[in-house]
């Protein structure tokens, strides 16, 4: 399974490209910001991808999964400023998207993401990336930053390192470099420690730690959340929430298999039960009683009235407030990998099941309008989240839980039998596009009723 949530989107909404072939046409790649920063050929087929869309000025897409079940997502992650070349032409939407489009296994991504950079360069002005691609047999790392702003075409057009996850392993990052020593195992470009030296980064003679030569550590901002997912999947660790690094990947031997669902609760977690449970600040207390608008997430901004005359100080939870999307890609053969996509916060919001294969989901989930509120999917999860979390949350998480569980706890309960009949000849070609569908409205008309509902408990009076 790979998984991925986005902190840093505007909004967000879902778009399918179909397969097609291509003759002598090139891909024009436009920056977040809608510059033009090149092209590159494109090839003579293209596969089938449903992408999340991160919506900016100019809305990329941000991972998502392909019709052969290959996975990618991505975090940000901060770099020395001398990576930075505006010579070169490959950003991060456009790598993974492309990834996607010309990939038919995540072994297969590592290629062609790595090819593209070399090649066009690696377009990242405040810092790197750690993309992660997985499919149904194996998952991998691929850490890249910009070449130095000398950078010329027909040099290394960046710095990677790419690794492959071990089976019965678990990885996470959350916004910094994770990988330290490089292994022998591991694909790197020609160019890791000569850049260093060149840049200065590295002299050659101490030891040679990536994260440390390219990467500017975050601390806790990072480490926090790191430890948390380790601590839920592999307890028997006993990490420290204190320590500054952790390995890069741990083994996990749970007592039952690792299903959607439980990935779904550490995506919503916020440090339920932990000393860095911020609903229980004692500010939050009134003569003994927990006052109902005691919420985990904290400040949106900078600068929060509320929070400032708490004197509370929030954490980076898993789940954030602020989220654009997430998705739990669950990744099997026979044309069963499925995306669990979620709008806005996961801890308010419902995952519903994409399968790779399908073309077609309701309309409101492929359209934001980024200027004015309407109907479209963002908008109303966004809607639910902001009526939790502006008001009285203790309450209104209760009735939010309540339409939640219920209707995924539906959708999971029915996955196998739905997947065991879509293997039928009498499902027809259109079944587990029409399934999806069907559970894309009535998650939709689910969340219309709860904001009404939400509105007239804790608002109309």
């Amino acid at each position: 399974m790979h998984t991925y949530s986005c902190d840093g989107a505007k909004y967000c909404y879902l778009k399918h490209t179909p397969r097609e072939k291509h003759e002598n046409e090139s891909y024009a790649v436009f920056s977040f910001e809608g510059k033009k920063l090149g092209e590159v050929p494109q090839v003579n087929e293209t596969y089938a991808v449903w992408s999340t869309m991160d919506g900016t000025d100019n809305d990329l897409p941000s991972g998502g999964l392909n019709e052969y079940g290959v996975s990618i997502a991505e975090t940000s992650i901060p770099g020395k400023d001398v990576l930075f070349s505006e010579n070169c032409v490959m950003d991060y939407p456009n790598l993974m998207f492309l990834a996607l489009q010309r990939s038919k296994s995540a072994r297969e991504a590592i290629d062609v993401m790595s090819y593209l950079v070399n090649t066009y360069g690696f377009y990242m002005e405040y810092g790197g990336e750690c993309i992660t691609v997985a499919d149904p047999q194996e998952a991998w790392i691929f850490e890249v930053f910009g070449p130095g702003k000398e950078w010329e075409p027909g040099e290394p057009g960046a710095v990677w390192v790419a690794r492959k996850i071990k089976d019965d392993e678990v990885f996470v990052s959350a916004n910094r470099a994770r990988i330290g020593e490089i292994e022998e195992e591991d694909i790197t470009s020609s160019n890791i420690y000569s850049l260093a030296k060149n840049l200065k980064l590295w002299d050659g003679k101490e030891e040679f730690l990536w994260y440390d030569v390219y990467g500017i550590d975050q601390g806790r901002y990072s480490s926090l959340r790191e430890w948390r997912v380790f601590s839920l999947l592999a307890p028997s660790e006993h990490l420290s929430p204190e320590e500054e690094r952790y390995p890069v990947s741990i083994k996990i031997e749970p007592n039952e298999k690792i299903g959607v669902k439980d990935l779904m609760n550490i995506y919503r977690d916020t440090y339920e039960g932990t000393q860095f449970d911020i609903t229980e600040a004692e500010a939050f207390y009134i003569n003994g009683t927990k006052s109902p608008i005691a919420s985990p997430y904290g400040r949106r901004n900078t600068k929060d009235d509320l929070w400032d005359l708490l004197g509370i100080e929030s954490e980076r939870t898993i789940s954030q407030s602020r989220t654009g999307f997430s998705f739990i890609n669950q990744l099997r053969g026979n044309g069963l990998s499925v995306m669990w996509f979620a709008d806005d916060c996961p801890g308010t919001s419902i995952y519903v099941p994409v399968y790779a294969g399908i073309k077609r989901m309701p309309e409101r989930w492929l359209r934001c309008n980024d200027e004015t509120f309407d109907d479209s999917a963002w908008w109303i999860f966004n809607l639910v989240n902001n009526l939790a979390f502006q008001s009285r949350y203790q309450y209104a998480i209760q009735d939010i839980r309540k339409v939640q569980s219920s209707i995924e706890g539906r959708f999971l309960a029915q996955q196998k039998a739905i997947e065991n009949t879509a293997m039928t000849p009498k499902a027809g070609e259109d079944f587990l596009e029409r399934y999806s569908y069907n559970c894309a409205n009535e998650a939709l008309n689910a969340y219309d009723a709860l904001a009404k509902q939400l509105i007239y408990k804790y608002y109309a009076f």
